[in-house]
């Protein structure tokens, strides 16, 4: 007898795992930062490696239960995540106790009904065959496979493919390789006889599994959103930041800045400055507090990645220290899009050459095409604009404005070098910090990342390395 739990990995949500944690011996913040790093949208994720050890450690009481429930009736129970089976050599129908038991843990069964199957008939528990002793690939897989290596041995692998309308001889290649994988995890014997054969016929028509990039699987188009921001430092000094966001839905982001702007141009009690709002559409620096708001937390559940590199600025050469900035920037990006379609879009600047920043797109993927090194598919395209006609740059004006905000945070007197809890400017950052994948500090040479956490500056000094840790607010 069979059944499954509805919505089982959804069921596992963020408090059920935060207390399993707890029961588990952890503290009430580990347990809660556990919690979140193991849960997405606040439910436990199918997909995830971790994923069915947590969930099993969950149904623990559930399986003691159903187990003790089956062994009443000379019963033997199992469970492979969502899928309960009952076996015997008589099912005794407990329909009822089972539901009592799965609700009582706070799950529910599957609208559809109980599946029975009796003795000689053939019995499957997720997707094997429990006909025999042991478990068992089903029939019909085995069948397909040996009359694929069958005609692709008579006629040769791409003949084969080519009758049976093949779009792609590698995906079919890599398929069949695949499920003889799959079927080496149950029945190894088998699979090495077949497997055997099918290195064979690939060897004899000189072809091999072949499995290409991710990124040429997902035929990623990205876009680079690239602006810059100078920050004053004590001394009369400066900081040139450099912000580079990485979105692969450009107008995702395009329609949601206009659909901000928009919702505060008709709201007839909106704070926010309209005049700035209808001259430059979100120029996020120069709006109100509220629409700021507004925006970042929208943003936050957005996909995008954003890489912050900063220099201490020469005011003499500006240019080229911005294009020192983008260069090394670039460089890092280009590496990490390999085989991706790729277009940078950057701000204008008067201060900095159009021309000479198309050069620098340019030269930097030329430059990794000569060393043969990982790169984008082809040479990105150059796009020089504004926020008005490109919205979408104000994503990477926020970021630096919130990187910014919270880089010159003072650390509060008597202190001991912690903060206070609630300063707004770290709650933007820790809002957002997990967006920001990387902070390139040329004064220090450092690199900051998820792993190794950005802090404020010593003394609003980027040229200062903190000498202790400047604990973050807990998400």
């Amino acid at each position: 007898m069979r059944c499954d739990i509805a919505d089982f990995f959804p069921s596992l949500t963020k408090d059920r795992v935060n207390a399993l944690f707890l029961h588990l011996g952890f503290q009430e913040i580990p347990s809660d930062l556990l919690s979140r790093f193991t849960t997405i949208n606040w439910t436990l994720p199918l997909g995830l490696q971790a994923s069915p050890l947590i969930a099993n450690l969950i149904c623990k009481a559930l399986d003691d239960e159903l187990q003790t429930l089956a062994g009443q009736h000379r019963l033997l129970y199992t469970r492979y995540a969502d899928d309960i089976s009952l076996s015997g050599e008589k099912v005794v129908l407990v329909f009822a106790d089972i539901n009592e038991v799965v609700a009582r843990h706070g799950f529910t069964l599957s609208s559809r009904k109980y599946r029975i199957t009796k003795r000689g008939l053939a019995h499957f528990v997720t997707g094997l065959s429990i006909s025999d002793s042991i478990p068992r690939i089903p029939r019909r897989i085995k069948r397909s496979l040996r009359q694929e290596l069958y005609y692709a041995n008579k006629y040769g692998i791409k003949e084969h493919l080519r009758k049976r309308s093949s779009t792609s001889y590698q995906s079919d290649i890599n398929h069949i390789s695949g499920l003889l994988s799959y079927i080496h995890s149950v029945e190894p014997e088998l699979a090495a006889r077949l497997k055997g054969q099918w290195l064979g016929i690939l060897d004899r028509d000189k072809l091999s599994q072949a499995y290409l990039p991710r990124f040429d699987r997902q035929a990623r188009s990205l876009t680079y959103l690239i602006d810059e921001t100078v920050i004053k430092i004590p001394d009369s000094q400066e900081v040139l930041a450099l912000c580079c966001v990485m979105v692969e839905d450009e107008m995702e982001f395009r329609d949601l800045v206009n659909y901000l702007v928009n919702r505060y141009l008709l709201d007839p009690f909106s704070s926010a400055e309209k005049n700035i709002l209808e001259a430059k559409r979100a120029h996020f620096t120069e709006l109100s507090q509220a629409f700021r708001t507004d925006y970042l937390r929208d943003i936050a559940t957005r996909p995008f990645r954003a890489y912050v590199i900063y220099n201490v600025l020469n005011k003499s050469c500006y240019e080229d220290q911005y294009v020192e900035l983008l260069s090394r920037l670039l460089t890092h990006r280009y590496i990490s899009s390999d085989r991706a379609k790729v277009d940078v879009v950057c701000e204008e600047n008067p201060q900095v050459s159009p021309a000479k920043i198309d050069e620098l797109v340019r030269t930097r993927y030329a430059a990794l095409e000569k060393r043969g090194s990982r790169r984008p598919i082809d040479i990105p395209q150059t796009v020089i604009g504004g926020k008005r006609d490109r919205p979408e740059l104000s994503l990477s004006v926020a970021v630096l404005w919130v990187f910014r905000s919270y880089a010159q945070v003072e650390t509060p007197k008597g202190s001991q070098g912690h903060r206070k809890p609630g300063e707004t400017s770290e709650r933007r950052f820790e809002s957002i910090r997990d967006k920001i994948r990387l902070i390139m500090s040329l004064p220090t040479a450092q690199n900051f990342t998820l792993n190794k956490h950005f802090y404020p500056w010593q003394g609003g000094n980027p040229l200062m390395r903190r000498s202790k840790a400047y604990l973050s607010l807990p998400r």
